[in-house]
């Protein structure tokens, strides 16, 4: 992909100049906190339907630490947001 998501959403000027040249960067607006062990928790998934807005990115994770989140939630969370009108794009 030509796609570049910056870890924990920073760049440096001199990483920006270098990454620019080859892709396009990916800003995201809220992170879902899916790798949290406590992200099982019911709040944690309220918070993020209440974080989700029209052309906004969130970051989830595919990563074992990420596992019970996406598992417990994800399927709830995507008819969530076909219930509300919402396009949802894997990048």
């Amino acid at each position: 992909t030509k796609l570049f998501r910056p870890p924990y959403g920073k760049l440096t000027p001199v990483q920006w100049l270098i990454l620019i040249k080859q892709y396009r960067i990916i800003w995201w607006h809220y992170l879902s906190k899916d790798y949290l062990k406590e992200s099982k928790d019911e709040c944690y998934f309220e918070k993020l339907l209440k974080k989700t807005k029209h052309e906004k990115i969130i970051v989830f994770h595919d990563t074992l630490k990420a596992y019970a989140f996406l598992e417990k939630f994800l399927e709830k969370y995507i008819i969530w947001l076909k219930s509300n009108n919402f396009q949802a794009k894997l990048l």
